[in-house]
């Protein structure tokens, strides 16, 4: 069901969110530059993988491959929540007042 679905997307990208903030927090904390850069990074990688997805997706749904343009709209969603999650990461991270 459409429901199921969802909720192995959500977890899927709250699986790779975590493991990506991990992955920025201990790199900043080796680093000694903090996880702002690593974050940034994320942030870019992330949305600009998520909207190359997003655009093949189209691509095959108007080729009408549906199951390939399923998995792609999929994988451009959890792209973009991990995008999105590294960006509210960041957010509260950030020095309050500057």
């Amino acid at each position: 069901t459409l429901g199921t679905i969802l909720y192995r997307i959500a977890l899927t990208g709250l699986a790779q969110a975590s493991l990506v903030l991990v992955a920025c927090v201990m790199a900043g904390g080796l680093s000694g530059q903090g996880g702002e850069p690593y974050l940034r990074s994320a942030v870019l990688a992330f949305t600009l993988f998520g909207s190359f997805t997003l655009g093949q997706a189209i691509r095959a749904e108007l080729s009408s491959a549906h199951d390939l343009a399923s998995h792609l709209y999929a994988s451009a969603l959890v792209n973009h929540f991990v995008a999105y999650a590294s960006i509210m990461t960041h957010r509260l991270l950030e020095t309050p007042g500057l």
